[in-house]
């Protein structure tokens, strides 16, 4: 074989013209990240049951979802934890099974998790199944109130749910999230003079409102071609619809109504669920998540420019701020496999300068960008993306 391309020159060329337009034609498509991805082998499934003693929790609710989660083999080990109100049970893949079949085995994890519903005791929750996986975020922002008075989260929830839509909307972007934002809820507080005045009680005002919220069907009319359902008009949609729901009528015909006993507004939920303080400051931060394999700089370009475009919106004592984006780190990581490259073709020339003359130095100080190029054209076939753990690789494969 050495042979072949010493008497061969043109096949030389050749050869190397091919790696070398390989090489750099990788180097460009190749997907980039920070990470590796690893696939999500590990999930939690959460069910409240408030009020309930551990070990009712135990029998009532972990035993019947165990079982029904034991009926799937592709589960290697389930570890379960009973605690007052709270059952926890966290699930291991065997680990025969990889990438390309996680997807389908968290999906018969779901079912079995909806079969096993309607067996849980009356006030016991939906089990909340989360499948964990390594995968960091790609593109943080952040909204913090910065003019005068309190902090008005219900704008900034707004401006960052706008933000969350755009971010969605770019493409490769896998999924969003949103981090300390305001969740707004209709409060109704009872005058305690006026209903005590009024013989009620504040279960009966909750009760009125609870049977004024038309959303279950009413019936199904059947013909012989197709089903009709009915459904009642006068769901809860306003304040005033809340304010005009009647609580008992009077003897003189009129109606005593919620509106009369009661202040209805709409409130942020507290305690909230989550918090989120950038730089110190109660604000809320939109988090995006490219897709993998994808590159990251070309995903995150467009990103940035989503989130140029959205800060010329943004009203005045509203700050708008990129905490993180993904595609310094990894042009940083990119930089160094080529600084440490052309570090280790310089020391190597002048090394085999000093020795062997101009020649020989040329000759042996190619093969390490030819080398590299070669790497990154089998990676671009395997589909092998750059990232922190293939560069370093790379980088130790060099010094060697």
């Amino acid at each position: 074989m050495a042979n072949l391309f010493f008497r061969n020159t043109r096949l030389t060329i050749l050869v190397v013209g091919l790696v070398l337009v390989a090489g750099a034609v990788s180097l460009q498509s190749l997907a980039r990240q920070e990470d590796p991805t690893l696939t999500r082998r590990f999930g939690t499934v959460t069910t409240f049951f408030p009020g309930a003693s551990a070990l009712r929790v135990e029998s009532l609710v972990t035993e019947k979802l165990e079982s029904r989660l034991q009926e799937l083999h592709e589960i290697d080990e389930l570890d379960s934890l009973s605690r007052t109100g709270v059952s926890v049970i966290q699930i291991d893949l065997a680990d025969e099974y990889g990438a390309d079949d996680v997807d389908e085995i968290w999906s018969k994890v779901r079912d079995k998790l909806s079969d096993a519903a309607v067996e849980l005791p009356i006030g016991a929750t939906e089990p909340e199944f989360e499948d964990r996986t390594s995968t960091a975020v790609t593109f943080l922002a952040s909204l913090v109130w910065e003019g005068e008075g309190a902090v008005p989260m219900g704008l900034l929830s707004r401006l960052a749910e706008e933000l969350e839509n755009r971010l969605r909307n770019v493409p490769g972007t896998r999924e969003t999230e949103l981090f300390g934002e305001a969740e707004e809820e209709v409060l109704v507080s009872v005058d305690p003079l006026a209903l005590s005045s009024a013989s009620l009680t504040a279960r009966d005002v909750s009760n009125a409102i609870a049977r004024a919220d038309a959303k279950m069907p009413a019936g199904l009319l059947r013909n012989a071609s197709n089903d009709v359902l009915l459904e009642v008009g006068g769901e809860l949609e306003s304040l005033a619809r809340i304010r005009e729901v009647p609580l008992r009528r009077e003897a003189d015909g009129r109606f005593l109504r919620v509106g009369d006993i009661a202040d209805v507004r709409k409130a942020e939920r507290e305690p909230p669920s989550t918090v989120a303080l950038p730089h110190g400051r109660r604000g809320v931060v939109v988090a995006a998540t490219m897709e993998t394999p994808r590159r990251v700089d070309t995903w995150a370009a467009r990103a940035r420019a989503v989130a140029e475009d959205f800060r010329s919106e943004v009203p005045e004592g509203v700050a708008f701020e990129i905490l993180f984006d993904q595609s310094g780190y990894t042009e940083e990581r990119l930089g160094t496999l080529v600084g440490n490259m052309l570090m280790g073709a310089t020391i190597v020339v002048g090394v085999l300068l000093f020795f062997l003359g101009w020649r020989s130095a040329l000759i042996v100080a190619s093969a390490l960008p030819l080398t590299v190029l070669a790497v990154l054209a089998q990676m671009n076939w395997l589909g092998v993306p750059l990232h922190q753990t293939s560069i370093t690789g790379l980088i130790i494969a060099l010094g060697c």
